[in-house]
């Protein structure tokens, strides 16, 4: 069946007319099904011969809901529990020129979490099973899963435990290092008649985080507010800490 992501698969379920609107009446107890299977996503990536001579060459997701496997022509590339987290797949080995099947197994979700209460039984907190008004209960371990609570039922809210892919993704490949995180800390100068709702300056401390797959020597350029700093680098494979200062 086709499907769009970013996305769940409740929405397109529900685009494809094969499930009626989970928050019309109570069709949310209908949907139930859906979060105790697995499910399937597949795509076709296509690659160049030049990206496959590149050192990096990676699946990157910004984000999976939530316990999934990704696979590139039958091979496993990456794993992910969490959907809170960046998902970054080394494919070199497995990407060729041409079409590439990318495929995305998504596990159910409610299985790992009674998985996850089992494995961790001695320290299984008390929290009842879900209840609806109408009566209906169902048990749910959302405490065993780095997925959004809310999803497993609230007073406010339907219990959908969905799946999907929710944040973009796409293929990177180069030979320049990635730029995995950036970080900063702000230092509020009060000097010179400012004060600490209208600072007369701050100080930025700003990490950014790099992964490299080669040893190679680079400039890093920082921009805010007007103000611009360049740093000469070196960097060696895996992670790399660069930091700069920027005064606004």
């Amino acid at each position: 069946m086709p499907a769009t992501m970013p996305g769940t698969l409740h929405y397109a379920l529900q685009k494809l007319g094969k499930i009626d609107d989970p928050y019309d009446g109570r069709n949310e107890l209908d949907v139930q099904w859906i979060d105790q299977q697995d499910w399937e996503l597949a795509r076709t990536v296509r690659a160049t011969p030049a990206d496959c001579q590149r050192a990096r060459q990676e699946l990157v997701f910004d984000g999976l809901d939530t316990v999934a496997t990704v696979y590139l022509n039958g091979k496993k590339v990456g794993r992910s529990v969490n959907m809170f987290r960046q998902v970054v797949c080394d494919v070199s080995g497995a990407l060729v020129p041409g079409d590439n099947e990318l495929r995305v197994h998504l596990e159910s979700p409610t299985a790992y979490a009674a998985r996850e209460t089992r494995r961790h039984a001695q320290s299984v907190s008390k929290r009842p099973d879900f209840v609806w008004q109408t009566g209906e209960r169902r048990l749910q371990g959302r405490e065993w899963i780095r997925k959004v609570q809310c999803h497993f039922g609230w007073d406010w809210g339907l219990y959908l435990a969905t799946s999907g892919i929710w944040q973009p993704a796409r293929l990177e490949c180069s030979d320049a290092p990635r730029i995995a995180a950036v970080k900063t800390r702000q230092t509020h100068r009060v000097a010179g008649g400012g004060t600490k709702e209208k600072p007369s300056a701050v100080e930025l401390s700003i990490t950014t985080y790099l992964a490299s797959t080669l040893p190679q020597r680079g400039r890093l350029t920082l921009r805010c507010g007007g103000q611009e700093v360049t740093v000469r680098t070196r960097l060696h494979p895996g992670e790399n800490r660069v930091t700069a200062e920027l005064t606004l």
